[in-house]
C-alpha cells in the first residue's frame, strides 16, 4: 500500500487524484469528493502537500467530522468509505469516492465534475442532460402488469433463443424454463413481462396493445395519397409483422431474372436488396417512426 501511494505522490493530482494539506483544507477538498461523484469516482488524500508526505493529525472526531461534512453538504447523500494509513511514520487520511449511482449530486446547491485536475461547475445544458437521461425510462423495457406468463408462447420464445445462438452466438440454452429465458434476454424483471416481451411473444399481442399493427401500401406516384394500389394490415407478434412486411414490400418491387451461361438456375435480383429492406422496416418499428417510404 506504501509503494502504491508513493507512485501516485510522485505522479501528482490527475482526474481521479486529489492532494490536500490537511483538514483544514476540507471546504476545498469537498468539491473534489463531488467531481468525483459525477466523474468515475477517485480518492482525495489529506496529508501530502507540493509531493511530498506531511502527515495528518487523526483522531476519530477528524474522521467523523470528514464523514458528516460529506454527508451534510453533498446532496443526494453519500456516506464515503474512509481510511487512515501510515506511511513514512506518518498518517495519511484517504477518502475513496466512487462514481455517483444517483447522478446529478450537488455540493451547496451546486453541481461540479471532474475535467483534468479542476473542479468545475457544470453548465445548466449539461445538468439538464443528465437529469433527462437519468429520469429516462424507455417504454418497451417498461412492465406490463396485467400480463402473465401463460400470456407468452413459449414455443416462440424457444425458437427465438435457438436461432440467436446460431446466429448470433447467444450463450443460453434454449431447453431452460421460458421465465428463465426472458429474465436472461432482459424482456422479464422479479417475474414480471416487460412491454417488449409483450409485443415479441404474446400468443396475442393486440389483445393488450391494440394499435400494435403494421400498415403498408402501395401508392402510385411518389405521394402517399389515396386511392392506394395494394394497402395490408398486419398483426400478430412483432417478428410476424417484419416478415409479413418485407413480403409485401418484394411483392411490389421489381425483380430482374435472367439465365448464365453454364448454369441450369436462373438468377434473380430484387430492385432493392431484401436484407436493406428487412433492415429498414425493423429500423422503422423499433423507432416507432409513423412511415418508411421505398
Amino acid at each position: 500500500m506504501s509503494e502504491n501511494l508513493l507512485e501516485l505522490v510522485k505522479k501528482g493530482e490527475s482526474e481521479e487524484v486529489e492532494f490536500k494539506k490537511s483538514t483544514a483544507q476540507l471546504d476545498r477538498a469537498l468539491k473534489s469528493v463531488c467531481s468525483f461523484l459525477n466523474h468515475k469516482g477517485g480518492k482525495v488524500y489529506f496529508g501530502i502537500s507540493k509531493g511530498k508526505i506531511v502527515g495528518q493529525e487523526v483522531s476519530e472526531q477528524t474522521l467523523k467530522s470528514i464523514s458528516q461534512k460529506i454527508r451534510q453538504r453533498i446532496k443526494p447523500e453519500i456516506s464515503p468509505e474512509i481510511k487512515v494509513l501510515e506511511i513514512e511514520e506518518k498518517r495519511i487520511i484517504e477518502v475513496i469516492v466512487s462514481e455517483g449511482k444517483n447522478k446529478p449530486h450537488f455540493l451547496d446547491g451546486v453541481c461540479y465534475k471532474r475535467v483534468g485536475t479542476e473542479n468545475i461547475i457544470i453548465s445548466p445544458e449539461e445538468l439538464e442532460r443528465i437529469i433527462l437521461e437519468k429520469r429516462a425510462v424507455y417504454w418497451d423495457s417498461q412492465i406490463y402488469k396485467e400480463v402473465s406468463f401463460r400470456d407468452i408462447d413459449e414455443e416462440k420464445v424457444r425458437r427465438f433463443v435457438k436461432k440467436a445462438k446460431t446466429e448470433r452466438n447467444l450463450k443460453i440454452d434454449e431447453k431452460l424454463p421460458v421465465s428463465e429465458l426472458l429474465e436472461r434476454l432482459e424482456l422479464a424483471k422479479n417475474g414480471e413481462l416487460t412491454n417488449a416481451a409483450v409485443l415479441l411473444f404474446a400468443k396475442n399481442p393486440q389483445k393488450f396493445f391494440l394499435q400494435a399493427e403494421t400498415r403498408c401500401a402501395r401508392f402510385k406516384g411518389i405521394r402517399p395519397v389515396k386511392p392506394f394500389i395494394d394497402m395490408k394490415v398486419f398483426g400478430g407478434d412483432i417478428l410476424d409483422q417484419v416478415d409479413k412486411s418485407l413480403n409485401f414490400v418484394l411483392d411490389h418491387i421489381s425483380m430482374a431474372v435472367w439465365l448464365v451461361s453454364g448454369q441450369a438456375a436462373r438468377e434473380e435480383r430484387y430492385e432493392y436488396p431484401p436484407d436493406a429492406v428487412r433492415e429498414a422496416i425493423i429500423n422503422t418499428l423499433s423507432n416507432g417512426e409513423p412511415e418508411l417510404m421505398i
